[in-house]
């Protein structure tokens, strides 16, 4: 499911960046969205930290070793033979993993020690609360100036 919810999310990022939209394309960015599906997996099912660390790397293998196919598979749709130069598909796939995944990856080590695992929830929704207040209260002010009620309003305070 992680998948097919990552596919429209490819396609978006691709063409909102004005890149080729092709099957390996749109596979790389969602497989490795898709990958963030392990970490939730594992903490749902209470996995140890290398087990569950060891089953998100064979997966992002899998995905991997899948692309190369794929990349494989399309060339000959392209008007070109495949070769052996798609096989760095495997480490194309591992280098946008690491660019892509750098900080979910550390937010899962910051909130994985065993003395912030209980804390870490409330913790991330204060954190947002207090952090996109502020980016809430500009727009609101910014939208009540568009008017010059809304803005004498703002000007001269509510309730003065």
């Amino acid at each position: 499911m992680t998948f097919l919810s990552a596919l429209p999310l490819s396609l978006l990022y691709l063409s909102l960046g004005g890149q080729s939209i092709t099957p390996v394309h749109v596979f790389l960015k969602a497989g490795v969205m898709a990958s963030a599906a392990v970490p939730m997996f594992a903490v749902l099912m209470a996995m140890p930290f290398w087990p569950a660390l060891m089953l998100w790397l064979a997966t992002l293998a899998g995905l991997a070793a899948f692309g190369v196919l794929l990349s494989m598979l399309q060339r000959p749709f392209y008007g070109k033979a495949p070769s052996l130069d798609q096989l760095l598909t495997f480490v194309t796939f591992f280098q946008f993993a690491a660019l892509t995944l750098w900080l979910p990856a550390l937010l899962g080590l910051a909130t994985g020690a065993r003395r912030l695992h209980g804390v870490a929830p409330i913790t991330f929704a204060g954190l947002l609360v207090f952090g996109l207040t502020p980016l809430l209260g500009l727009w609101v002010t910014q939208w009540l100036t568009d008017t010059r009620t809304g803005a004498e309003w703002v000007l001269a305070g509510p309730g003065l």
